[in-house]
């Protein structure tokens, strides 16, 4: 490696004076290379900014000239330059470059190639630069190149160019291990080399930035060493520049340029821009001595801020002849505004002024209408001016005048009477020395015919219609065709036909309600044409229907329903209908639904009631009816019911669950009849729902019949059945207990039969013997004792009753022997507060006297029957009784006594049973069996009833069987 140092001991020195200010630093950078053709151009971008500095490297051949450099419209200036067997490095510079985007031009001369690399830096110092630059040269076989500047200021810039011929040797070049910013690394073509473009390198003072022996080293790989390798090279160190207070911007050098009669080109020359940013400037100028910005009467110019150092212009018009101005060049910055020496010009004499032209139009008539112009004209100079108009546009002046009017023979002669047709008409203005000509259009339009358009106003959907055109006229034609439009949607569906009329298409009136549009026109044979629009109104059609009536039972749903539904529109019919329905009567339909009937519930008949009903299509055409619902009255229904008497009892029928659908006939209520003897003829009319009958013989069945009838005559009948039950026939005896042995014993019957059947039985008197019955009998008992009589009757429907009487047959008459008291209410002996109304022993046999009951030894129960006047203790003793008159019933079985009787055996006494009975009638069950189980032995027995200190008493026979 071969390594170059240049120390420069002034450079150092500047460095380490000077004072501290912005930092020198690239902004942007730019490269570009051409081969052969000595121009080179990179397109770069400057921003604004303070102490702007452009820096451009070139590397060409060693025999090139550069010739010049340029940044936009601004020339930049060769710093220094190197070259070297073949190789040519140099660095051109410019303060204060424009900002904003401009081309870096390189030209060379011979049309060598070049490689050009450009940078803008900020921060330079615009005074003084360049600290100081070097240069090196060589042709060796070296594969490094350096250059070194001493110093120590971190702000401070650097740039950097250098150009290396032997480009097949080269496979690289690079800044390995700086942090130069590189702009341009370009290969030349051919054997002409190769050149790494402009750099700059950042501030700081680390490594080799800007800090002792800092430089820019380049290095590349060689592909032979032992080729020699002419290169060039440049290092150009920048200043940073010293921070000085801003003032307003300096300007000199005004200058008036391109001076005429209205117009001038001002100028004027930015010498500072004060160390701050330009916002404004241009040009201030007035008719005065001084003028200023914002002074009354001037004028202010802004120019663009395109550059801030130089010259810049201003071009302005309007300006007044022969008048002279004063101005001023100026510039605004935040410090104030700066101006150049007043300036003055005068604008030079007002020439002769050719006169203005307008012919107006574009003018536009009917044929075989005269044609009326407007033109006028103006002169600056005031002359007077003459018109004159080339009305067919054929170059010969035909009318004169500003405001001619073209008559329709003129028209006619110059062919414009007749329509369509357009021209360009001529109008020129003279001011005796100098004319203007000026064009407008002439169109001469074909005037439409014109006819009647007829069609009808309305039509009901289903129907039909005709259109027509009548009465056509037309200024020059006499044939026409005729065209219709029945959509309206721009098709003409009748074109161009001889006849004038046309019957609308059947489709298009077939639903309303709608408006239809429909055009016709008429054309003439130079294709004018009128068009007339007119509408029909299709109406809706109602829809028809039927609406039917009902005749139902009161309480039932009634329906009513349309039937036969049509509609003249299709479309309607189709889209199905909507119902309303007034099932009220009062004017309004409250009932709306797509359903063809109506059910309404019915109350009560007879009555009729008219229900309205309406249709309506789905563009609310509307339909009204109205049908009749005709509620006949409903018979009211109920349940007969019989009665099961016994015979000669009196029995009830009765009406129940009476029921009417109508709530009216309910509350007004119900009438009842009833046939009681079964003739057919309703004898009992009332309003209760009972009748009472008296039955005579059972058993029997009786049919009776009632009705339920309402208040408007409905009437149900209905059969029911009384059961008549038989009834058993009564029987009572009376006589006496005792009697004397041998004579008359008198005994009384008492026998009835509910149904008044005649009655049969037997008297067994206990003796063995037995009478027929008869209401009164008598009987002789030979031999003493005790005896029961015993009667039994029959009804013819063989129901029976027995009944017993107990007589005791003394041999003297002696007074009897004691005897227990007799009881209350059995056979008439009665006691007080305590009865015994009846002994009911399964298995009676023997009946002998009052109160006397037998019973076979297998009967298991003894019900007693009695009756107190209030509530009391009762309680029941059973005990053999052997007193005299015991055997005076003889039983069927027994022991054989002295006599040839039979007479029970003996036993012991039954257990005491005792309960507690309540008032009035009591019923209680005893058990013959003894306390062992085993059942009552035959015998007598007496059984004592004891409610307090009353007591009643009776015999009770236990026969073997």
């Amino acid at each position: 490696m071969l390594r170059r140092f240049c120390a420069f001991a002034a450079l150092l020195a500047s460095l380490l004076l000077a004072p501290s200010a912005a930092h020198a630093a690239v902004t942007h950078a730019a490269s570009a290379n051409a081969t052969a053709t000595g121009t080179a151009s990179a397109s770069l971008t400057v921003p604004a900014g303070a102490n702007r500095f452009l820096l451009v490297g070139v590397s060409t051949v060693e025999s090139a000239t550069v010739t010049s450099v340029t940044y936009g419209a601004q020339v930049l200036t060769r710093e220094v330059q190197s070259a070297k067997d073949s190789s040519r490095a140099e660095v051109w510079t410019l303060k204060a470059p424009n900002p904003g985007t401009a081309n870096v031009t390189v030209t060379v001369s011979g049309g060598a190639p070049v490689v050009i690399g450009a940078s803008t830096f900020t921060g330079v110092d615009q005074t003084l630069p360049i600290i100081s630059s070097a240069s090196a040269d060589q042709n060796n076989s070296a594969n490094s190149a350096s250059l070194v500047l001493s110093g120590t200021v971190a702000d401070d810039g650097m740039f950097g160019v250098i150009s290396i011929n032997d480009a097949p040797n080269i496979t690289a070049i690079d800044s390995t291990a700086s942090v130069d910013t590189v702009a341009a690394v370009k290969r030349w073509s051919g054997a002409q080399g190769t050149v790494l473009g402009a750099g700059a390198t950042r501030g700081g003072n680390t490594g080799q930035n800007m800090a002792l022996n800092t430089g820019i080293n380049w290095f590349w790989n060689r592909i032979d060493p032992s080729h020699l390798m002419p290169f060039s090279n440049i290092l150009v160190g920048l200043r940073q520049a010293t921070a000085a207070p801003a003032t307003a911007p300096v300007l000199n050098a005004p200058t008036a340029s391109s001076i005429a009669h209205d117009r001038v080109t001002l100028g004027a020359t930015m010498v500072d821009t004060g160390g701050d940013p330009v916002t404004a400037r241009g040009f201030v100028m007035c008719q005065c001595a001084n003028p200023e910005v914002g002074a009354p009467g001037t004028s202010t110019i802004t120019a663009p801020l395109s550059q801030e150092l130089g010259v810049f212009t201003y071009g302005l018009v309007g300006l007044l002849p022969s008048t002279q101005y004063t101005f001023r060049g100026f510039a605004r910055n935040s410090q104030g505004t700066g101006y150049t020496a007043p300036a003055t010009f005068t604008t030079a004499p007002q020439p002769n002024r050719a006169p203005t032209a307008n012919a107006g139009g574009p003018y536009t008539i009917d044929e075989s209408s005269p044609l009326t112009l407007d033109g006028s004209g103006t002169d600056a100079d005031g002359d007077a001016l003459s018109f004159q108009w080339d009305v067919d546009g054929d170059g010969t002046y035909d009318v004169s005048g500003a405001t001619p009017t073209v008559t329709v023979a003129q028209l006619r002669a110059l062919g414009l009477a007749d329509g369509p047709r357009t021209v360009t008409a001529h109008l020129r203005v003279s001011d005796g020395a100098v004319a203007t000509v000026a064009d407008a259009t002439v169109t001469v339009r074909n005037v439409a015919p014109a006819a009647a358009f007829t069609a009808p106003a309305t039509v009901v959907e289903g129907g039909s219609a005709t259109v027509a055109l009548t009465s056509p006229t037309d200024p020059g034609d006499s044939t026409f065709t005729y065209s219709f439009d029945f959509g309206g949607d721009g098709t003409w569906d009748v074109a161009d036909s001889a006849t004038a009329s046309a019957a609308v298409p059947a489709a298009l009136l077939v639903d309303g309600p709608a408006s239809l549009t429909v055009r016709g026109r008429i054309t003439d044979k130079d294709g004018g044409a009128t068009v007339y629009t007119t509408t029909i109104a299709i109406t809706n059609a109602a829809p028809t229907a039927k609406l039917t009536g009902v005749t139902v039972v009161e309480g039932s749903p009634a329906t009513v329903r349309f039937s036969d539904q049509d509609d003249v529109s299709a479309v309607d019919k189709a889209a199905g209908f909507t119902y309303e329905y007034d099932v009220d009567g009062d004017g309004t339909f409250e009932v709306k639904n797509t359903v063809p009937s109506v059910t309404v519930a019915t109350t009560d008949g007879p009555s009729t009631r008219e229900i309205r009903g309406a249709l309506i299509d789905k563009d609310g055409g509307r339909s009204t009816y109205t049908a009749t619902i005709t509620v006949e009255n409903a018979a009211p229904t109920a349940t007969l019911t019989g009665d099961t008497v016994d015979e000669g009892a009196s029995a009830t029928v009765t009406f129940s669950d009476a029921h009417d659908p109508s709530t009216a006939d309910v509350a007004a209520g119900f009438t009842y009849e009833f046939d009681l003897d079964g003739d057919g003829v309703f004898e009992v009319k009332g309003t209760d729902p009972k009748a009472t009958l008296k039955t005579t013989d059972g058993p029997a069945t009786l049919r009776v019949k009632g009705a339920i009838v309402d208040r408007d005559g409905g009437r149900n009948a209905y059969t029911t059945e009384v059961v008549v039950r038989n009834v058993a026939p009564t029987l009572a005896l009376s006589g006496s207990g005792s009697v004397t042995a041998g004579q008359p014993y008198a005994l009384t019957l008492t026998a009835a039969d509910a149904g008044g059947d005649a009655l049969t039985g037997t008297i067994s008197w206990g003796d063995g013997t037995t009478d027929a019955y008869a209401p009164a009998a008598t009987h002789v008992y030979g031999t003493t004792g005790a005896y029961t009589v015993s009667v039994t009757v029959r009804d013819k429907d063989g129901a029976e009753v027995t009944a017993t009487h107990a007589v005791t047959v003394t041999a003297t008459p002696a007074a009897p022997a004691p005897t227990p008291a007799p009881s209350t209410g059995v056979r008439g002996v009665g006691v007080t507060n305590l009865q015994l109304t009846r002994l009911r022993i399964a298995g009676s046999r023997c009946v002998s006297g009052s109160g006397l009951r037998a019973v076979t030894a297998a009967a298991r129960t003894l019900k007693v029957q009695f009756r107190v006047s209030a509530g009391t203790p009762v309680t029941f003793t059973l005990k053999r009784w052997g007193k005299p008159g015991a055997s005076k019933c003889p039983p069927s079985t027994g022991v054989a006594q002295q006599g040839g009787n039979k007479i029970p055996g003996t036993y012991s006494p039954f257990s005491r049973r005792a309960v507690t009975a309540k008032a009035g009638l009591n019923t209680v069950t005893l058990a013959t069996r003894t306390g062992k189980g085993k059942a009552l032995k035959p015998g007598t027995y007496l059984l004592t009833v004891t409610a307090g200190d009353v007591t009643a008493r009776t015999k009770v026979w236990v026969l073997a069987r």
